[in-house]
């Protein structure tokens, strides 16, 4: 029996560079949806947290309207996605995959 980890890196590792590039996941209802829900509060958020964030498009996203996006997903590659694509966007990432510990405002798990 595979592990987890093993599902992950077989499924997800060879096509994090397709993820980050699809204009399907990089242009969701679902994403111009959190962007009206986030600029309907008032002033920037302080933190929110993408659960699985695959290539980051959530994150991506509402950047603009959060002080900082931690952005976590399982497979290697897609946080490697997420750092390339952060920065071809002007965007900082650091790449690592350590959960800051504080409140976020906003917490995203999986896809709806």
């Amino acid at each position: 029996m595979r592990s987890h980890e093993q599902t992950v890196h077989t499924q997800f590792d060879p096509h994090a560079e397709a993820y980050l590039h699809s204009a399907v996941h990089s242009a969701g209802p679902d994403l111009q949806h959190a962007r009206t829900l986030l600029g309907q509060c008032p002033g920037t958020l302080p933190r929110a947290l993408d659960v699985g964030c695959g290539a980051g498009h959530l994150a991506f996203a509402i950047a603009a309207h959060v002080g900082r996006v931690v952005a976590l997903d399982p497979s290697a590659n897609m946080r490697a996605a997420v750092t390339r694509g952060a920065a071809a966007r002007g965007l900082e990432a650091d790449g690592s995959f350590v959960l800051q510990t504080g409140l976020f405002w906003l917490v995203k798990a999986g896809r709806p």
